[in-house]
């Protein structure tokens, strides 16, 4: 009898280190060159292996990684893999470009004038009904109504019923909140919808020199009053940027105050390039909680499985902007699969699947890395920050090629307004 790795125990090798995932106590242990090369001769051939070779394999056997067997295959894993499917989980539907607001870092340039397009064709009523009924077809039963403000869209109120009454059993709606009133509350209770609300400052100040409009501080105030009271489920989401960079804990002690949760903050994204440098982050400690500082990951099998074929951010999912452009995220602005006013929601699903399964081992740098299966995937962040979608995330500070952790300072592009280079 052998020893092996244990049954899922999963070794990678990166450019310089390497790691194994232990899939059952959900756990990675980092092997530096030298314990990569040791491991690397043990899964090849065990009797290959040195004196320090073995001493070294005998340490990961008593942490529970190796063990004495007559078969290290992973059958359960592959069965797994075989039955992975592509399976359409959640969309984004941008009802309108129309927004009452004028925010300084919107990725869409929503509620700026734009110039007449006669040619231009617009998602009416019925259109969005059919992509609804596709969906549900499709067996999604998840999505997201957005803008623009989708408030603004004429219709709102008969889309939401309709979503709600084929069978869409989670919808939710990302609004700014300056247009929810006693009947919009009304609505979203029938339709069991929950909310997403956008909030900038703690004061109109601060929300007013990012929204760009007068008031909207106290529209938004307001309707987080009335879904508190009437006890719909609802997000704040708070974006942080220069303006309001210095009063994230004032934000935090306002959402408080209002009977909400504060669930965090993320930073202003560049988005292929429509996000002005000018309102980037300018404190570097601010940044720093959004990016993978160190090898702190978290992995099970399913995690594994999913990532060692799949992208782990945007497979499952698809945008529907109002012109009936199909994206494979939201963020993802310059990527067009389909048209959903002159094709079908399946002949759209078709060409999103190489999208889905746009994996880091597609990635330059990521796919030298040993945290590749383990690690967060945002192409479209990559695109806004490094305009490539096949670099590497552009969050993370690890340098696979020399296996050093780097200080955020030396790796960021997106500190000071400026992008580094």
């Amino acid at each position: 009898m052998t020893k092996s790795l244990k049954q899922k125990c999963i070794f990678v090798k990166g450019a310089k280190n390497a790691a194994i995932y232990d899939l059952v106590n959900e756990k990675i242990y980092a092997l530096n060159d030298v314990g990569k090369s040791f491991v690397e001769d043990f899964v090849a051939d065990p009797s290959c292996l040195g004196s320090k070779g073995i001493e070294y394999i005998n340490k990961l056997e008593e942490l529970g990684l190796v063990e004495k067997t007559n078969s290290s295959c992973n059958e359960s894993i592959e069965q797994a893999l075989s039955a992975i499917n592509q399976q359409l989980d959640y969309v984004w539907l941008e009802l309108t470009c129309r927004c009452n607001l004028r925010c300084i870092h919107c990725y869409g340039q929503f509620g700026c004038p734009k110039p007449d397009l006669p040619s231009t064709k617009i998602m009416n009523t019925e259109n969005w009904k059919r992509v609804i009924r596709e969906i549900k077809a499709a067996g999604c039963l998840s999505i997201q109504l957005i803008g623009g403000e989708p408030l603004c869209f004429s219709d709102f109120k008969e889309i939401l019923i309709y979503a709600h009454d084929v069978g869409i059993e989670q919808i939710d709606i990302f609004t700014n909140g300056t247009l929810i009133d006693d009947s919009f509350i009304k609505i979203i209770k029938e339709t069991n919808a929950s909310v997403r609300i956008s909030l900038y400052g703690h004061d109109a100040h601060t929300h007013e020199t990012i929204t760009g409009i007068k008031g909207s501080f106290l529209k938004t105030q307001s309707a987080l009053k009335l879904l508190k009271e009437n006890e719909i489920p609802t997000t704040i989401a708070v974006v942080v940027m220069k303006a309001n960079q210095s009063h994230i804990e004032d934000i935090k002690k306002y959402i408080e105050s209002l009977g909400h949760k504060y669930s965090g903050y993320d930073t202003i994204r560049q988005v292929a390039g429509k996000v002005s440098n000018d309102n980037c982050v300018t404190d570097i400690e601010v940044l720093k909680p959004r990016y993978l500082l160190s090898a702190d990951f978290y992995i099970s099998e399913r995690k594994y499985i999913h990532n060692l074929y799949q992208n782990n951010c945007w497979s499952g999912k698809l945008a529907i902007k109002d012109n009936g452009d199909v994206l494979p995220c939201i963020f993802a602005r310059d990527i067009v699969i389909g048209n959903i006013l002159i094709e079908s929601l399946s002949t759209t699903l078709e060409k999103a699947i190489p999208y889905w399964g746009m994996s880091l081992d597609q990635v330059d740098g990521c796919k030298d890395c040993e945290y590749r299966y383990a690690c967060h995937n945002c192409r479209p962040l990559a695109m806004g920050i490094n305009e490539n979608i096949n670099c590497k995330e552009a969050r993370c500070c690890y340098d696979p090629y020399d296996g050093v952790w780097r200080d955020i300072e030396e790796c960021t592009k997106e500190k000071g307004g400026i992008a580094l280079k």
